[in-house]
Formats: C-alpha cells, structure tokens, sequence
C-alpha cells in the first residue's frame, strides 16, 4: 500500500512541477496546498482560476485538520518550515530546493500584477529539513534538467523500486500546466 506523501518547499522552487512527477508517479494529487493556518484545496477542473484567484480555494482550519484530508495513496504541497516536522511523522517527505536568486526572478515573473498582484519576496528556507527521517532531497535543476538518476532515486524513496520511465515521467510532467507555472519551463519542455 502507498503511504501519504507531502512535497515541502519554498514559494517558486518548483512546487508543482514537483506534483506532476510524484502524480505521474501514480500518486494522487490532492491539489491541497497546507499552511500552519489554513489551507487551500484547489479545483483540478480549473486550474486557471486557481493561479489567478488562490484566495477563492482557501479554506481557514489547522494544520491536524487539513492534513487528514491526505489519505494513503494521496499527497499534498506546502511551505512549510521544519519546525513543523512533528506533523508529518506519518507522510514521506519530498524536500524541493532551488537556489534563492532562481527563486526570486520566478517569484517576479509570476506576482507580476498580472498573474497574481505585486508581493514582495517571501523566502522559506529549506536546508534544515534536509537529513530529517523519511525525508528525500531534490532540487529544481535535477527536474528541469531531466535527471532521471535522481528520479530514479526518488521512486526507490517512495516505492523502494524502479516502476516507471523516470524519463517519459519528467518529460510529461515539464509540459503539463500548473498552477503556478511562471514560463521558465514553456521553453525547456
């Protein structure tokens, strides 16, 4: 049986590029997004409302409240910092890392007032999670570059075996559309 999975990062490291690998790993995308407040549960039927109108999807409640929602087999995003580990004893943890200045020119591509309004940069550091039990690390270029050596590693993490074409997996998942796709990979893909 698959057990729960939670892909923690900071805002415009790849959140959900990261999503359709793990979905395409047969996974199923939840499409909640947690936060220590509250969390937003956004509609996989529309996916544009959901980049422009995030607001819209949010729902107030705990942290405990929202991560029942993710059930084994399923998985969910989030930024969270590491103080929040003990929340997650139960989930296999995909810790998504990209360097900070990367970070900062998708953040102003995307909350660019036309996308989503102006916001200043918010930074979520996440090297204290990395090295924290059932935790596996991943950067942005290892998706980005298709790395399937890496890919590869995340299935042993999830699956402890190889079961798909870590290749046709990334491929597919760098042209699907996202909720917070800001352009870097239109011309990768």
């Amino acid at each position: 049986m698959r057990g729960k999975v939670m892909i923690v990062s900071s805002p415009k490291s790849g959140t959900y590029l990261c999503s359709e690998v793990v979905k395409n790993f047969g996974f199923n995308q939840t499409y909640l997004h947690i936060s220590p407040e509250d969390y937003t549960a956004y509609d996989s039927t529309d996916i544009q409302e959901g980049r422009y109108n995030p607001d819209r999807y949010k729902v107030i409640g705990t942290m405990e409240e929202s991560l029942k929602l993710v059930t084994p087999g399923n998985f969910a995003v989030g930024h969270l910092r590491a103080k929040y580990s003990d929340y997650l004893t139960d989930f296999k943890k995909i810790v998504l890392t990209r360097n900070k200045e990367d970070r900062r020119d998708s953040w102003n591509r995307f909350f660019n007032g036309k996308i989503r309004k102006l916001q200043p940069f918010v930074d979520i550091p996440m090297t204290s999670w990395i090295g924290f039990p059932n935790t596996f690390h991943i950067d942005f270029n290892s998706l980005l570059n298709k790395d399937t050596d890496v890919l590869d590693k995340m299935q042993i993490f999830l699956f402890n075996d190889i079961l798909y074409n870590s290749l046709e997996v990334i491929e597919k998942s760098l042209i699907s559309d996202t909720i917070t796709k800001s352009n870097i990979r239109i011309s990768i893909g």
